[in-house]
């Protein structure tokens, strides 16, 4: 029996494609008291789903048809046949990929033991201890996106370390700073990003294995929303303010959880799209992608007072405070802004899955991973515009000019092929 490519599943189209499906299967279950229902909802969900495919295949097809007469040309050609039809991996430079490490850790601890001192203990454990803060895990400590990127990116080098230790410390490290800070929503991303940049440089097989891994980290994925859902919202709070139907309460909260996240801002979405006309015209996206030290020589300090104003006045539920990846584009810059950014994004989402796949190229493969990720979640928020992620980019651009890399066949014989970057 032929096996078939796992990465063919997460090619930006095919995460597209999923994620409405999946994202419209979990609206019909209805599970809030808010989430509005009837003729002008499901006609608002089609004009959606009409605007973003409408605009992201279409992008698809000409980034895929770009990708491949750029990768026609001779360089590339010849770095594509030297590894067609071969078993090989990604391989980095021990010592470079070690001091690498180092410093991302070095930056995460500096900035961590920083906040500690000047914001008092974290928000994990302000939480565990009942303690009294003035700072929660929404506006607790600073240059967070730092933080954020440079564990997100720790993990995924953690991918090409050899040593059982060192991955195994690199991991608990990445993923401590993210249950320290309480932030469910970059622990997840993270996770994503592993599994995606291990998929896009081990070229797995579709099998029964890899099945049943999908499924672990699903199942994880839910057991952390409910950990720590329950730990800094709690799960009887989380039910009541959202308005949980009485017969889905005695679901796990963990399911909750994930029916909510995906189902919960398009139903905000539906009520901007229905009522929303006064448009912004970017500074939502600017202060979403603006780290906040610079938030005030532009002039956003009064964003937070706006965004609260709309929340409050068109959403369906106030504490439900995201609208998928649309929202913010379409309240900056209306349906136009929608269809310009869903073009963008499957241009060049297109582009890089297809170049990271014919080369293999250790930069494409850590972009590609973090884009596709940011699509997988764009049925929360739009994260592509997201201070943190891009950091993460910036500094995933700096690493790959620091970091050696070559392809390694299976049997660890180094090819002649030349160096990536």
């Amino acid at each position: 029996m032929k096996t078939i490519p796992l990465i063919g599943f997460f090619s930006p189209w095919a995460v597209f494609i999923f994620s409405w499906v999946v994202q419209i299967a979990l609206y019909l279950m209805n599970i809030a008291e808010f989430m509005p229902t009837g003729a002008d909802a499901w006609s608002a969900i089609y004009n959606l789903v009409l605007i973003s495919a409408g605009a992201f295949l279409p992008a698809s097809l000409i980034g895929y048809l770009l990708a491949r007469s750029w990768l026609a040309l001779g360089s590339f050609k010849e770095q594509i046949d030297t590894l067609r039809g071969k078993s090989k991996i990604l391989r980095l430079s021990k010592s470079r990929t070690r001091l690498a490490a180092l410093t991302l850790m070095f930056l995460i601890v500096v900035i961590t033991l920083s906040n500690w001192r000047s914001y008092g203990p974290l928000p994990a454990i302000t939480l565990l201890t009942r303690g009294d803060s003035q700072y929660t895990y929404l506006n607790y400590g600073r240059l967070m996106y730092i933080t954020f990127s440079a564990a997100m990116l720790l993990a995924l080098l953690s991918l090409f370390e050899r040593s059982r230790l060192w991955i195994a410390f690199m991991i608990s490290l990445a993923t401590g700073t993210f249950l320290v800070y309480v932030s469910r929503g970059f622990l997840i991303q993270a996770i994503l990003q592993y599994v995606l940049l291990w998929i896009f440089i081990r070229r797995p097989k579709l099998s029964l294995r890899t099945i049943l891994l999908t499924f672990l980290v699903l199942i994880v994925i839910v057991l952390i929303m409910g950990w720590i859902g329950s730990i800094r919202t709690g799960t009887n709070h989380f039910i009541n303010a959202m308005q949980i139907r009485q017969e889905w309460r005695i679901w796990p909260s963990g399911v909750l959880w994930i029916i909510g996240y995906i189902s919960f801002p398009l139903a905000n979405m539906v009520a901007l799209l229905n009522s929303f006309s006064e448009h912004t015209g970017g500074v939502l996206n600017l202060t979403a992608s603006v780290p906040p030290l610079f938030w005030g020589v532009l002039g956003l300090e009064d964003t937070a007072d706006l965004l609260s104003s709309i929340i409050g006045t068109y959403f369906p539920n106030p504490l439900n405070t995201v609208a998928t990846y649309n929202g913010w584009i379409f309240i900056d810059f209306g349906i136009w802004g929608m269809l310009i950014f869903n073009f963008i994004l499957g241009l060049i989402g297109s582009f890089l899955y297809t170049f990271a796949r014919a080369t293999r190229s250790l930069l494409a493969c850590i972009v590609c991973a973090i884009f596709v990720s940011c699509l997988v979640l764009g049925v929360f928020a739009n994260l592509w515009l997201n201070a943190t992620i891009l950091t993460q980019f910036a500094l995933a651009f700096l690493l790959s000019g620091f970091l050696k890399s070559r392809m390694v066949d299976m049997k660890h014989k180094v090819t002649k092929a030349r160096e990536y970057v």
